[in-house]
This record gives C-alpha cells, structure tokens and sequence, in this order.
C-alpha cells in the first residue's frame, strides 16, 4: 500500500466493499503505522498494532499489543 494517504484509505474500503461487511464492524491488525493503522482507521475500521522495533508506536491505535496471546486476551476481557 506504499503510497497517499487517500489511496490506502480506498484500498480498505474496497476491501470491506468486496467482503460485505461494513468497515466499522472490522478489526484491522497490523504492525506499519501508517500503510495499516492508519489507512485502517480512516476507512472506518477499529485498528490493533503489533509493536515492533522499526516504526514509532502510533497515537492513534485503538489496540496495541506485543504478541496474539495478548490481542486475544484484549477480547477475554470483555466477557
């Protein structure tokens, strides 16, 4: 998705568009913050960013996690 910030957007609604579901009822996980916290968030989606050492933790993530046990026990937790 290297490119403007609009055209990531697109690409994830598209996505949503071609999958049928709407883009607020997705949860996008990802580890670039720009290509797919942020494309994600824009389109609509809720975002999960797997930290790692190359890219600054985003601001803007709505979950941030270290490993998928870890994701996973974000919705263990709601029950």
């Amino acid at each position: 998705f290297g490119g403007a910030p609009g055209y990531i957007k697109n690409a994830f609604i598209d996505i949503s568009n071609k999958i049928g579901i709407s883009p607020s009822n997705i949860l996008f996980v990802g580890d670039h913050p720009i290509n797919d916290i942020e494309g994600a968030r824009k389109a609509g989606m809720k975002t999960a960013w797997m930290k790692n050492v190359y890219f600054p933790k985003p601001d803007f993530a709505d979950i941030i996690f270290k490993n998928f046990d870890q994701l996973i026990g974000e919705f263990d937790n709601e029950s």
